[in-house]
Order: structure tokens, then sequence, then C-alpha cells
């Protein structure tokens, strides 16, 4: 099957870049976390997932229809004009939603200015992803992606405390340059060597296309915040309960497993995504069945390895996070974790025969659900048994939606 090699073809590539970026991460956050202390880093790393969640909202739809549709549409003449009026548009409506909410979190002023100009750049730079990955360019995704978290990382070594400078702006500057730089690179590549498909005799309507969008993509959207509100919600219990030091260390933690896990898995999802879209087009059922329980079972060993992975080197990544603490609280925290995200993962897999099928309120309504229930538990089970509870109550969370899916699907 030539999409089995296709899919092989983009895993490495896609794997490659974000395991680059996950090693980079890795080193980004304790680097980060010392110099700006524990308690500033809990509410640096609250703007950095709130800037995400809303970024989702606003670049969402488009992401996930351009892969979805793009093997349909993209022939449509005049398709690449439009798509990018779209894409300007929905940048700028988010960067104003992204000011009106920083208003009411101001921590740090600057922010109004800030937040908006990064959450504009961060749609435009995902969106163009999203085009890269739906014709089929890896190899573009994957060196846009190194030279993001390269730019990122710079800023965040050359950063010195004491020096007459705002630390914690100068590490926005840089990641906000990370993804205007990383965006730059991309549309010289698609200058260079654009998209080439023969044009069928449809022309490209601004008005069809926002509606077909629309109706699949919105959904998604606020399905996309939703997870990331799975993700982050329980920081903002904790704070409320746990000195910012703590949570501090918590968020370092959560966000390396999080994203440790989701550079390993997360490039099969992307990379069989756009395949799995093209199978069920051409109407081939078994097909996209085959290759769905495929990328499962190897999500299944990698998963499996990388929780005996953390098991054994607990010591040392405790000792890189800088955590002092006795007990294991954290250690069983980062296993929940590190579980969670990884059934995560394979949900993303285990759900796509819905969003093929354009079921985007069904899935809306499940991580409702979902969300419902963690905000909930959270909300009585975080003052009582805190690090070890919130871990508990995203665990359960993902498993909830995994086995809804699972029941769905039969």
């Amino acid at each position: 099957m030539k999409e089995s090699a296709i899919l092989k073809r983009s895993a490495f590539m896609y794997a490659f870049s974000i395991l680059f970026t996950g090693m980079v991460n890795f080193m980004a956050i304790p680097v980060l976390k010392q110099k700006i202390g524990s308690a500033e880093f809990a509410y640096l790393n609250l703007y950095m997932n709130l800037l995400l969640v809303i970024s989702y909202i606003g670049a969402g739809w488009l992401v996930q229809s351009c892969i979805r549709f793009f093997s349909t549409v993209s022939g449509q003449r005049g398709f690449g004009s439009v798509f990018k009026k779209m894409a300007i548009l929905s940048g700028i409506v988010t960067a104003l939603i992204a000011f009106v909410t920083v208003v009411f979190f101001r921590h740090y002023t600057w922010m109004l200015v800030a937040f908006p100009a990064t959450i504009f750049f961060i749609n435009m730079q995902s969106i163009t992803v999203a085009w890269m990955q739906a014709s089929i360019k890896p190899r573009v995704v994957a060196m846009a992606e190194v030279l993001r978290s390269l730019v990122f990382l710079c800023f965040i070594i050359v950063i010195k405390p004491g020096h007459g400078y705002n630390v914690i702006m100068v590490a926005w500057i840089g990641w906000l340059a990370s993804y205007m730089l990383s965006l730059l690179f991309m549309l010289v590549m698609l200058k260079l060597y654009p998209f080439a498909q023969k044009e069928d005799a449809t022309v490209a309507d601004i008005k069809t296309l926002f509606s077909k969008f629309a109706v699949f993509g919105f959904p998604l959207s606020l399905w996309l915040a939703g997870n990331f509100v799975l993700f982050y919600a329980d920081r903002f219990f904790l704070l409320r309960h746990l000195p910012a030091a703590m949570v501090g260390h918590y968020s370092a933690l959560f966000d390396v497993l999080h994203k440790g896990v989701g550079f390993v898995l997360s490039p099969l999802v992307t990379a069989v995504y756009p395949l799995l879209a093209s199978l069920y087009e051409e109407q081939k059922h078994a097909d996209v069945k085959k290759l769905s329980r495929k990328v499962l079972r190897w999500q299944g060993l990698i998963t499996a390895t990388v929780l005996l992975g953390y098991i054994i080197a607990w010591p040392l990544l405790k000792k890189i996070l800088l955590i002092d603490e006795e007990g294991n609280t954290f250690f069983i925290s980062g296993l929940l974790v590190l579980a969670g995200a990884a059934i995560w993962q394979m949900n993303m897999v285990l759900h796509k025969p819905f969003e093929l099928q354009h079921r985007t309120l069904f899935l809306l309504g499940m991580v409702g659900i979902c969300m419902a229930m963690l905000l909930l538990a959270n909300w009585f089970i975080i003052p009582l048994y805190g690090f070890v509870g919130a871990a508990s109550v995203f665990f359960a969370a993902t498993v909830l939606y995994a086995l809804v899916i699972l029941a769905k699907r039969r």
C-alpha cells in the first residue's frame, strides 16, 4: 500500500522535527524556570498556554479543514488567494479576542500588546504548517519547526537575570520571534517551490469555502480549546490552594512529560491524517481502518517503552527540573500525567473516523463532557490530594474519552 510508504517517510520527518523541538523544550523549561523562579514560571506558563487555547479557537477551524479538504478543493482556481484571505482575517479577529482576554488577566501589563501580537503570528504559522502538511511537504515543516525551536532556545540561553532588562519579557519576545521566523521561512519555501496541482474548472468562492470549512472546523476549534482546558485547567485550582513555587515544579514536570510523549507519538498522528482523509475521499474504508490500527499498534509499543523509561530515569529527571522533595508525590503525579498524555495521543487516532464523517459536533460534546468532569473533580479533589489528585483527574478524563469513543465506534 503506497500510503504506508508515505506514512513512514512523513512520520520520520515529523518525528525528527518533533523530537528535536522536544529536546529543545526539555532544555528550555528547566533553564527558564531557574532564571525567572518557580513562582513566575507558573504565571508565564499559564500565559503561554492561554495563548495556545485562544489560538486553537481562532486558527483551528482553518488548520483542520485545510488538512481534511485539501485533496478535493486545492485544485479550484484561486483557492490559494481565498485561503490566504481567510487566514489573515482569522488572525486579526483572534488577536482582538486575545486583547480582550488579557485585559482580565494582567499579571504583566506589557501583555496588552505582546499577547495579541504573538497570537496573530502563531495563527499564521500554524495555518501555514497545515498547508504544508496537507500538500505532503513534511521536510519543509520539519525545517520550519527546527528553526522555531532553535531561535527560542537561543533567547533562553542568552538572557541573564540582573542585567537591567526584564527576563520574562525577553523570553516572550524570543517566543514571538521564533514563530515569525518560522512563518517567514515557510512563505519563502512556498514562493520558491509553489504547490503544483492541475486546476479544475471550479472557481474558488470565499463564501462557499468559508461555509464548508466553518461547519466542519469550528466545532473542532472549540474541541481543541477544550483539549487545552483538559491539560492546563488544574493549574488555576492548584494556585488557589498551593504555593506558586510548588505549582511551578508541577507545571515544569507536566510540560516536560506531556510534550515529551507528544513529541514521540504525535508524528504518527500528524503523518497519518492527510493519508486517512485522502483514502476516505476515495471510498477506501477498509484501508482507513487498516492504517489506523497500524498506527495504534505502533503508539501502544512506544507508550510502554516511554513509561518504563520514565520509571528508570526519574532520579535524573527530578534533578534536571530542580525538584527537591521527600516522598513520591511528584513521581506518582508524573506517572499519571505521562500515561494520560499517551492515551490522549491514541485518542487522536481513535476518533479520526468521526472527523472523516464530519461528526465534529459529537467530538465537541465528548470533550465538553470530559472537561466538565475534570473541572468538577478538580474543585473537590485538589484541595484534598493536591498534585496527585490533579494528575489522577487528568488521567481519568483521558480514559473516559477513549472509552466513550470505543463504545460509540462499536
